[in-house]
């Protein structure tokens, strides 16, 4: 009865362990500082005329998108904007 106890625990530690594997492995953080870069089209945008953001960068988990004197902001991966200004 203690050998068929002690085989359910073993047992239990073993998947326990393969999850933590799985779990570690798969795990998006590489250890890489993320990069930045970006697209964006057209590439010769009129005023009001909407641009639209590619995000190219790597390991980025958020994003912050900003162009500075106008309103533009957003945390969106791959963002638009209209500016009103040239």
């Amino acid at each position: 009865m203690k050998s068929q106890h002690f085989l359910t625990i073993l047992k239990g530690v073993f998947f326990s362990f393969i999850l933590l594997l799985f779990t570690v492995g798969c795990s998006k953080d590489d250890g890489e500082p993320p990069t930045a870069e970006f697209s964006f089209t057209p590439t010769n945008p009129m005023v009001n005329e909407e641009v639209s953001f590619t995000n190219k960068s790597l390991h980025a988990t958020s994003y912050q998108w900003s162009a500075e004197g106008t309103s533009f902001s957003s945390t969106d991966e791959n963002p638009k904007f209209t500016f009103d200004t040239a």
